[in-house]
């Protein structure tokens, strides 16, 4: 192999090594408080195992962030009493919308970079 072709394997294990090894991300949710309206307002939750939760009582939605363990029923039955849904989520920022955004965009974001270089470089 050209040393050309190597520059762009260590380039792109590089850029794989930035995707996969990120312990610094924090999990982005909506969070509005008993509201009926649309909630467009969004929050980075603490470091830590937090998950977005979508709490439904009648009409009206909460959103947060909630510690990933307080995610279960006997737990949120205490807030909001024994009629109500929930939805809790870790998988992409704002998770807990009623549409989910399907990829992480740095993610989506970086292997697009790395497919441009590869498709250059060989």
């Amino acid at each position: 192999m050209s040393g050309n072709k190597w520059n762009c394997v260590l380039l792109s294990l590089f850029f794989l090594f930035l995707v996969f090894c990120s312990s610094g991300y924090a999990l982005k949710c909506l969070v509005c408080t008993s509201t009926t309206q649309v909630c467009t307002t969004n929050h980075t939750c603490p470091k830590g195992d937090y998950s977005c939760l979508r709490i439904t009582v009648g009409t009206s939605k909460t959103y947060r962030c909630e510690q990933h363990n307080n995610c279960k029923v006997e737990i949120l039955q205490k807030e909001f009493g024994n009629s109500f849904s929930f939805y809790c989520c870790q998988g992409n920022d704002l998770c807990n919308t009623a549409i989910a955004i399907p990829a992480h965009k740095t993610l989506l974001g970086l292997l697009t970079l790395i497919a441009v270089v590869w498709l250059v470089c060989f």
